[in-house]
């Protein structure tokens, strides 16, 4: 590459930053004017949906959520239509949930190495569907920081280690009355 085809290259590579912080400013701004135009009494449901969404995201990139299709590759079904996943999730064998309206997606923690559903998974899923607790609860719930773990740990992350303990910590929280 020469010397002025390189230099070419980055003036084109700068350009093309300069329209995407410039799209990106734009995009804030109409963001910052639709968020004052939502009443106070609505920021605090908008502000919880954006952190209930921010941590599906972080569940996504931590363990991933999978489709229905995905899911079939990863048991090794030979169905990779989404009617699998969807009778598996209605039987109590796969955890899932709505993101949204978009279709149903299943987290990535509760299959073992070999691909297989975790039987932890699915008893705590059973706990709190007794309780009355919505799927996508359940989901955040093994995700969050509990004082029932050491150093207020995480209950995905004791799920082989300590499996008597997570579904000990699922009735202290899903079997609660308020």
């Amino acid at each position: 590459m020469s010397l002025a085809q390189a230099s070419s290259s980055r003036v084109a590579k700068a350009d093309s930053l300069a329209r995407s912080r410039e799209a990106l400013l734009q995009s804030l701004e109409a963001l910052g004017e639709a968020w004052r135009s939502v009443p106070d009494e609505g920021r605090a449901s908008a502000a919880s949906v954006l952190s209930t969404e921010n941590a599906f995201d972080k569940i996504n990139r931590e363990f991933g959520l999978l489709t229905s299709a995905q899911v079939a590759e990863q048991v090794g079904t030979k169905s990779v239509n989404r009617q699998w996943a969807s009778e598996q999730r209605r039987l109590g064998k796969l955890l899932g949930f709505r993101r949204g309206r978009r279709d149903y997606l299943y987290p990535g923690y509760q299959f073992d190495d070999r691909g297989g559903v975790r039987d932890i998974v699915l008893k705590v899923a059973e706990i709190a569907n007794e309780a009355g607790a919505h799927e996508s609860d359940v989901v955040l719930w093994f995700v969050s920081k509990s004082r029932w773990f050491p150093n207020d740990g995480r209950p995905v992350d004791h799920l082989d280690s300590v499996p008597e303990l997570v579904v000990e910590a699922a009735h202290s929280v899903f079997d609660t009355q308020w």
